[in-house]
């Protein structure tokens, strides 16, 4: 019985291996028969089979079916039925595709039994992948709207790359020029970086740029992805790039190029730093914030004087910074706690009390033009606390204390 059922496996064996030309030519028929999704289940059993998996037809003939279903899909989506997920089944069909198809080609360059070679459907495979040069764009384009980054990354980097790859015939289309090019890199940086791959999405920053690309979100994608990976002098060079093509109306990249410097006590360079962006600042407002980064650059050098008339520049030059209103107040309070244990009565009533007042009075003024600032109501309130519970400046000020308690 042993005999027989090895006999018996033996045979089985035998018959799907030499099923599997049976296997190609059904799926032959399938694609020509335009039943692309069934030829696309069809095929696979000869992509990893022994007999077959390094012959040219089941690559070639899984190319074929995938672009067919895109095209099937596309021709629905032109009569707005196809659904999302036909999109992205079909986009996803396309990108595999183009992997089968340049699978294929060196296949189909293998010598023959006699040893010539004589590619059957070189020709065409390399046509298939050109004319297809923008589908390749409208799937990225599918895919990130998916949430499939990954894909999206590969669907798009085919577009990115086809106008320089050998496995297209470069005359089944024209590519776009550089501006186009260079916007599909950024968008695939984009993918890369929600894919958390920040090396990618570095690399595809830096093409978009070289193609001419440099809009604002293209720094920003390079500077924190470059964060993101530890790479502190890649991060500072896109902050300080781009803060000098859009440093005029935007503070951002100042605010990056200066935190290293700060956090390592080399000051020099942050001013430098702020120094180059009061030469291109395009308003009042910006300078206000210029002069309030000043004044925080001055505080972490311990000059509290230059700061204060730092954020005193800034206010008069933008009367609305309320953040500059609650540097001033905060200063102001923490000159008054320093002194605070020590003062003698003089000090505290002719000194303290009033930079006291002062430091509410700013704080309010920054409250009053941004309430959105939830933690600033306790600020006041402790002052007014203090001047009613230390100072003992009478009931006005325990009245304000609870008002801004309850806020």
């Amino acid at each position: 019985m042993k005999k027989i059922s090895l006999i018996a496996l033996g045979l089985t064996a035998t018959l799907a291996v030499s099923a599997q030309p049976d296997v190609v030519k059904n799926v032959e028929g399938l694609v020509k028969s335009k039943n692309y999704t069934e030829a696309l289940q069809a095929v696979k059993p000869a992509m990893t089979n022994s007999e077959t998996m390094n012959t040219v037809q089941p690559w070639y003939l899984a190319g074929k079916a995938g672009i067919g279903y895109w095209d099937e899909v596309s021709l629905v989506n032109i009569q707005q039925k196809a659904t999302p997920e036909q999109l992205t089944a079909a986009s996803q069909a396309l990108v595999d595709a183009y992997a089968n198809l340049v699978k294929a080609l060196p296949l189909d360059s293998l010598p023959d039994a006699k040893g010539k070679v004589k590619p059957k459907y070189s020709k065409e495979i390399k046509k298939l992948i050109g004319e297809n040069y923008h589908n390749y764009l409208t799937a990225g384009l599918n895919l990130y709207n998916a949430q499939n980054y990954p894909a999206a990354y590969d669907a798009w980097d085919i577009y990115v790359n086809l106008p320089q790859n050998a496995a297209a015939d470069q005359k089944s289309f024209v590519a776009d020029p550089d501006s186009t090019v260079g916007e599909i890199a950024y968008y695939q940086s984009l993918a890369a970086f929600f894919d958390k791959k920040f090396d990618k999405a570095l690399t595809q920053v830096d093409k978009a740029l070289a193609k001419g690309y440099k809009s604002k979100n293209a720094y920003l994608v390079g500077l924190e992805a470059a964060t993101n990976l530890g790479k502190e002098d890649v991060a500072n060079k896109f902050a300080r790039e781009g803060n000098k093509n859009y440093g005029s109306d935007d503070i951002s990249f100042l605010a990056a190029s200066i935190s290293g410097p700060l956090n390592s006590g080399n000051y020099p360079a942050c001013y430098e730093a702020v120094d180059e962006s009061f030469a291109i600042a395009a308003n009042d407002s910006i300078k206000s914030q210029l002069y309030n980064i000043k004044a925080i650059i001055n505080e972490r050098e311990n000059k509290i004087a230059e700061a204060k008339e730092n954020l005193q520049k800034s206010i008069d030059l933008f009367p609305t910074n309320a953040k500059s209103y609650f540097d001033m107040g905060r200063l102001i309070q923490n000159e008054v706690a320093a002194q605070e244990d020590s003062a003698d009565d003089a000090t505290r009533t002719n000194v303290l009390v009033p930079a006291l007042k002062k430091a509410i009075e700013f704080y309010e003024k920054s409250y009053e033009l941004d309430n959105s600032q939830n933690e600033l109501p306790g600020h006041i309130y402790r002052l007014y606390y203090n001047l009613d519970q230390n100072y003992h400046l009478g009931p006005d000020y325990a009245a304000k204390a609870e008002y801004w308690k309850n806020l």
